[in-house]
């Protein structure tokens, strides 16, 4: 039962990327998923040596949590729903760090501040979140014993 649960949430890690990770209503909404592939060629060319890690683990998210996904289908795969949890996790960590100095900046700018700009962001950002949190769980303490 856990490797299906394990499964599930690798499996909504990459179904997120179909969900809107940026919502403003009634003005502009984009997933994931159209912005690689609308940019496809110009997201490759801006990749290089001077991308951050965190991009790369980001990226790396993806396949990882389909292989999780596949691997916890026979049952529960520790390792591969620990990673395939840690990824995102890291991800959005680096993300929050490299870019705080940006955002205040940012946050000075818009009405409302911080409160406000967390209503842009979609829920496909909260499944990713969240399920790979979940996962990271799962992988880390489901089916170990009490004694």
């Amino acid at each position: 039962m856990n490797g299906l649960i394990a499964a599930l949430l690798s499996a909504a890690i990459v179904g997120s990327a179909f969900l809107p990770w940026l919502d403003i209503p009634l003005l502009f909404e984009a997933t994931l998923w159209e912005a690689v592939r609308d940019n496809a060629g110009d997201i490759i060319d801006g990749l290089g040596t001077d991308t951050g890690w965190g991009v790369w683990v980001f990226i790396a998210s993806f396949p990882v949590a389909v292989l999780s996904a596949l691997a916890n289908l026979g049952g529960l795969n520790r390792i591969m729903a620990t990673l395939a949890g840690a990824l995102p996790l890291a991800a959005i960590g680096w993300f929050v760090s490299s870019v705080r100095e940006r955002m205040t900046e940012l946050l000075g700018q818009v009405p409302g501040g911080s409160g406000e700009v967390m209503d842009f962001i979609g829920l496909g950002f909260w499944l990713y979140a969240a399920t790979a949190l979940a996962l990271l769980l799962v992988g880390l303490f489901a089916g170990r014993s009490r004694g």
